[in-house]
């Protein structure tokens, strides 16, 4: 502080030198570069909206500033959102696409005990898909679509 500071500023009580202590360090939450360049000020206008004799942060006072540094350091360096929107429609479109090239490389196949409840289960429901339909296509897809024994598919 220098002596122009200490000259326009009145003495300070105990009170007050304990509430800009307890601002200061919730003022911390916030990060270095923020607090290089506004944190003077939001301690003044912390200081000037408190009460005489207050020693404590008001609840709303503190609730403001946690939820201001948390979203100050959630948006990071480069500023937030827009960035991690613009890597999100990049790797969305190659997300779904990888999906789909797995999907047709590596069909889904059941067993024969799930085609054979599958084609019960219709049965019992009445499907207007009659269950020989059912049963000629899992002929077909079995004859297409080799099975594997050992691990996995059966």
């Amino acid at each position: 502080m220098s002596a122009a500071e200490s000259f326009l500023t009145p003495p300070r009580g105990a009170a007050q030198a304990e509430l800009e202590r307890r601002y200061r360090r919730l003022l911390r939450l916030y990060p270095r570069g923020f607090r290089a360049r506004r944190g003077t000020e939001m301690l003044g206008v912390l200081m000037a909206s408190a009460r005489d004799g207050q020693t404590r942060p008001v609840p709303g006072d503190v609730a403001d500033i946690v939820r201001g540094s948390l979203l100050m350091r959630l948006r990071g360096p480069r500023g937030g959102w827009a960035s991690a929107l613009a890597v999100f429609a990049l790797l969305a479109p190659l997300f779904l696409v990888l999906t789909d090239i797995l999907l047709v490389a590596v069909p889904y196949r059941e067993s024969q005990a799930a085609w054979e409840n599958r084609i019960r289960s219709a049965k019992a429901a009445g499907v207007a898909v009659p269950p020989a339909l059912l049963e000629r296509v899992h002929v077909v897809c079995r004859r297409v679509l080799p099975v594997r024994t050992g691990g996995g598919f059966y």
